[in-house]
């Protein structure tokens, strides 16, 4: 718990600092990232791992955009980074990158949303018939008022969105970036 925008640290206090799904809540990525340098010892680590915008998302194409906006709003978070403005952020602070990798890249690792997939979650989210069914059961009230709304933004949206991004492989959570600081001169 803590700000990671001004953090309660000495300069140069850490060998290693990890970002894990954390980042995606920051309102402004390269002060996150600038206080990360900053504790970071020369020659520290920084490794993120975070939902993240890819390269080939496309800010023409409305599909891309319904997906992306959807994404942020159902889960509320802000508009989540793009890979680009990490790696952006993470070079202005000073830092050098040392690995880009997405660990569910080999075939054997699945995507990193194949668990709504494997489990059925997203076949019955994205089934209008259990839209459907829900909104009947808040009409007959054995579910209470606006349920379906909730359902619908809440569940059905973060899960269906997800899964659709990453097919289309706008949106990842799996690639990890590990940064260094540089040994003082």
């Amino acid at each position: 718990q803590g700000n990671y925008h001004k953090m309660p640290f000495a300069e140069a206090s850490f060998d290693k600092v990890f970002g894990v799904y954390t980042l995606k809540y920051s309102a402004d990525l390269e002060v996150a990232l600038s206080e990360m340098a900053r504790v970071l010892k020369p020659g520290g680590r920084f490794v993120s791992y975070e939902i993240l915008v890819t390269d080939k998302y496309d800010k023409e194409n409305k599909q891309h955009r319904y997906l992306v906006d959807n994404i942020s709003h159902s889960t509320c978070m802000p508009p989540l980074w793009s890979a680009d403005a990490m790696r952006k952020a993470a070079s202005k602070a000073g830092l050098a990158k040392k690995v880009e990798i997405d660990l569910c890249a080999p075939e054997a690792e699945g995507a990193w949303y194949s668990c709504f997939e494997r489990t059925g979650i997203y076949n019955v989210l994205a089934s209008p018939v259990t839209l459907k069914s829900v909104g009947l059961a808040e009409t007959l009230r054995i579910l209470p008022r606006s349920f379906a709304d909730f359902y619908d933004y809440c569940l059905v949206h973060p899960t269906t969105d997800f899964v659709e991004a990453g097919r289309l492989g706008i949106v990842t959570g799996s690639v990890m970036m590990v940064w260094e600081k540089p040994q003082s001169k």
